[in-house]
């Protein structure tokens, strides 16, 4: 698998979601996707609205049919999930929950931001992790490249494209 890139506005984005629902304080999360002529660049982020979605304290879950319609919509448009992303309240691990309901898919990338009220800027200093040969491995973070940004909403999430 190639090194992943992540577009400096999806960087932005991904901080705002965490940040907003840290101050709740509550986990969030977001999916990253990328284009199937560019499997590795990440400049899209789906970001989850709350229909179907849960998000507490120490927790963030979506259901099953939200994730259908996540991924219907990446199928019609031709796009990969190729990461998922949530956040803490302290530290970044992957949790019982996130190793017991998470996507264990070989080749999906996982990421927890740590102290959701206050997270730090660089992806370098959040946690990754790849599915491989049936368990997640710590893997680098994508590279923060120069661009911009496709935001897509879904689960009743807001549909102004900001």
């Amino acid at each position: 698998m190639s090194e992943l890139s992540v577009a400096e506005e999806v960087v932005g984005v991904l901080l705002a979601e965490v940040e907003a629902y840290g101050a709740v304080p509550q986990e969030t999360g977001a999916f990253l996707l990328s284009r199937e002529d560019a499997p590795d660049e990440l400049s899209l982020v789906a970001v989850p609205g709350s229909q179907g979605v849960r998000r507490h304290r120490d927790l963030f879950e979506i259901s099953g049919e939200t994730m259908a319609e996540l991924f219907e919509r990446a199928a019609d448009e031709a796009l990969m999930i190729r990461a998922q992303l949530h956040s803490h309240r302290r530290s970044a691990f992957l949790s019982r929950t996130d190793l017991e309901h998470g996507f264990s898919v070989e080749g999906f990338v996982t990421c927890v931001v740590p102290r959701y009220a206050d997270p730090p800027r660089e992806p370098a200093l959040w946690s990754w992790w790849r599915f491989e040969r049936g368990s997640w491995n710590g893997c680098p973070a994508p590279v923060v490249t120069p661009g911009a940004c496709e935001r897509i909403d879904f689960a009743g999430g807001r549909r102004d494209g900001r």
